[in-house]
């Protein structure tokens, strides 16, 4: 059990401090003439390879803490999909130490809030808020259950997580066929597996592939903490130096495969209890690419009330309820929408073809200044309503990190910055690519005797 915060002596602090000169800062100004990051991340690498990463917000009242593994369910084996998602549920089961409920009895009891976790493609994380004063509880537990966790109640736990994917899925009037046109973009890499597993796989998990996946995943060479709040540097060192240098390095992560080429296949023809829309997905780029920026100032001159996508086809020709676009990066490549529901007798395939000519205008008059700066003005606003909750900076460290990105939010706003008309075309053209993409054409469902499904030919 923790104890009481150290009173460090003047020997051992010197000591720290001396530890602390061995630190990488990322994104803090070296030369006077550079400028000054949005972001300012204290780092620190332990002698076990488990990274810190300090963002400090001395106003703040609370600390959010959390730390990331580099593993997600794009790691999960052939025929165990859901596997990174299910060990997410079992490290809630205690330790050897701490019996199922203890943790978030000893969380509450502290005064913690938003004790969760969540599992992406990429990266899975953990996280929580708690008072300052009571930091030490966060080390304490989080180093104790990656040290020596217990996978109690698997069974149990997996019936849980069967129940979820219904919800998530298999309730949603346009789950499957999501799931569907997401397997169609990226055809055999891990990508299109679902992430919260194959009901069929997820039956056939057991304890021992928990073990195995944790063993092969969580070393401490493949983890990130963040913490942002008031942090005091020299005392977060020594306690994680207490702490999490009691974990093992653990295996290097396999290095990453790019994905193959998209196949020539068929749109995904298919009627659904929804409203008739079109959803068509393009493969895009990586967090880290350089192009990444650009297609987040395409998103923005698209979506929005004022965006193009809205103003054309649900004001305009009043074809659609909704038209809008995503961009989702992930760490080896990532995926670019674009999306729209019907109104009226408006058929799927009219909306593809008013999505089609929406970017072919971009193609033909490039947006002037204005309508850019409009953008990045609201980028830019966006940005800065993230940063300001501690809690949601923290997690978006978090996952940047279980990417491989620090520094991340300090580059992008600066790229944003010198996205003009010529590189928005550029990105459209090269991004934007009937070839690089899937389409999902998904109709109301007909009355029983005339329902089904149906695959046709790429539009």
């Amino acid at each position: 059990m923790p104890t009481e915060p150290h009173r460090h002596n003047p020997a051992s602090r010197t000591r720290a401090l001396a530890l602390a000169l061995v630190w990488v800062l990322a994104g803090v100004s070296v030369h006077a003439e550079e400028p000054v990051p949005l972001v300012p991340i204290q780092r620190f690498v332990l002698d076990n390879g488990m990274t810190f990463l300090l963002v400090d917000r001395p106003e703040s009242p609370t600390i959010s803490v959390g730390w990331v593994a580099a593993v997600g369910s794009a790691d999960d084996p052939e025929g165990r999909t859901g596997l990174s998602h299910m060990l997410e549920h079992m490290m809630f089961k205690g330790s050897r130490t701490l019996k199922t409920s203890e943790l978030d009895v000893l969380y509450a009891t502290a005064g913690a809030t938003g004790l969760n976790a969540v599992t992406r493609l990429d990266a899975t994380a953990y996280f929580v808020t708690l008072p300052p004063e009571k930091l030490e509880i966060w080390f304490w537990l989080e180093s104790d259950r990656l040290l020596q966790p217990v996978f109690r109640d698997f069974e149990v736990e997996k019936q849980v997580v069967l129940e979820e994917r219904r919800l998530r899925v298999e309730a949603m009037p346009t789950g499957r066929l999501e799931e569907e046109l997401r397997a169609r973009l990226w055809g055999e890499d891990p990508y299109g597996r679902p992430g919260i597993g194959r009901p069929e796989d997820i039956d056939r998990l057991g304890p021992e592939d928990a073990t195995q996946h944790f063993e092969a995943h969580y070393g401490a060479g493949n983890l990130t903490a963040v913490l942002v709040g008031p942090v005091d540097p020299a005392r977060i060192l020594a306690l994680a130096r207490r702490y999490f240098e009691r974990l093992s390095r653990g295996p290097e992560r396999p290095e990453a495969h790019l994905p193959g080429p998209l196949s020539e296949i068929a749109a995904l023809e298919a009627t659904c209890d929804c409203r008739p829309q079109t959803r068509a997905l393009y493969r895009a780029v990586s967090l880290s690419h350089p192009d990444g920026p650009a297609l987040e100032v395409l998103v923005g001159l698209l979506n929005g009330r004022t965006g193009r996508l809205h103003r054309s086809l649900v004001l305009d020709q009043e074809i659609a309820f909704s038209a809008y676009s995503q961009y989702t990066p992930l760490e080896r490549g990532g995926v670019l929408s674009l999306i729209a529901e019907a109104k009226g007798g408006t058929e799927p395939a009219e909306l593809l073809a008013a999505l089609d000519l929406e970017i072919a205008r971009l193609l033909d008059q490039p947006p002037g200044p204005r309508e850019i700066q409009k953008v990045r003005n609201q980028l830019r606003a966006n940005a800065f309503r993230r940063l300001k909750a501690p809690s949601q900076l923290m997690l978006e460290l978090l996952l940047q990190a279980g990417m491989g990105e620090v520094g991340y939010l300090d580059r992008w706003l600066a790229a944003v910055e010198t996205i003009d008309a010529a590189a928005l075309q550029d990105a459209a053209r090269r991004y934007l690519d009937p070839q690089r993409r899937v389409v999902g054409l998904f109709d109301r469902s007909a009355p029983p005797s005339e329902g089904g499904a149906a695959v046709g030919k790429r539009p």
